[in-house]
């Protein structure tokens, strides 16, 4: 398994190396957000990990960082830089957000429960484009549709005995995060799909490398980042990821 941070060539070891990443970028970091005594600051690698840093501005916890999120923004020049999905209505959802990802008509094509690359929150009812980084945090990748088929990846769950396994679909999207509690959900879904492109990348930050991949959904065209630790070989266009993601959406002009 690999961590959010790692599935963007940021892994860290330990609290300590994650205070000095936020010490050293957060001043250089633009503004991109801000409500009440929050700012949103967002520092971006060249390779287009980045990471939005929340901090509390005012009062005795001024300057301490209350929430950092995770993303990938396309680099120029790079595949993917069209938003690949549409967001119907962003709702709060406990302590993550519910977004709907609708089609060009406005009809649901799936909900997810995700983070926001903008951190702080602004209401959303009406259809807008935006994107979807999908951290691989426990993924698999298939050379293509009948091994996807064949491969555990594919199945739901554990069938009972005799009974025949059900199958995911490539293109699948089940948020985990949806079900249960809200106030415990976390942000994380099972996604597979095809993969349209892939480009790779290796963090000027850390030298850590990892592939942004182009995939097909449901909802849409996801960007699922993989860690090169995990997956040495970027995946083909053609063949299937499968698994367990941490869903960022971003959503331009939001602020």
């Amino acid at each position: 398994m690999s961590s959010t941070l790692g599935c963007i060539g940021l892994a860290v070891d330990d609290v300590d190396v994650l205070d000095h990443l936020v010490g050293r970028r957060l001043p250089e970091a633009a503004v991109i957000a801000q409500a009440g005594d929050l700012q949103a600051r967002r520092w971006t690698d060249p390779s287009g990990a980045s990471i939005t840093m929340t901090v509390r501005q005012e009062g005795e916890d001024g300057g301490v960082l209350v929430d950092l999120v995770p993303s990938y923004v396309v680099p120029d020049g790079a595949a993917g830089s069209e938003p690949g999905v549409v967001l119907g209505r962003l709702t709060g959802h406990g302590r993550t957000l519910a977004a709907d990802l609708v089609d060009a008509d406005g009809e649901t094509l799936t909900r997810v429960a995700c983070d926001l690359a903008q951190s702080l929150v602004a209401d959303v009812t009406e259809p807008r484009p935006a994107r979807v980084t999908a951290l691989g945090v426990d993924v698999t990748v298939h050379e293509d549709d009948p091994a996807f088929a064949a491969s555990d990846a594919s199945t739901m769950g554990s069938p009972a005995p005799g009974e025949a396994a059900h199958k995911y679909a490539a293109g699948a999207v089940l948020s985990y995060g949806l079900f249960g509690d809200p106030d415990t959900a976390e942000p994380t879904a099972y996604v597979s799909g095809t993969v349209l492109g892939v480009t790779s990348h290796v963090t000027a930050e850390l030298e850590q490398g990892f592939h942004a991949a182009q995939v097909a959904t449901v909802g849409g065209t996801f960007t699922v980042c993989l860690a090169a630790a995990e997956h040495p070989q970027a995946p083909r266009p053609g063949s299937i990821v499968a698994g367990t993601c941490y869903l960022v959406l971003d959503v331009p002009g939001l602020w």
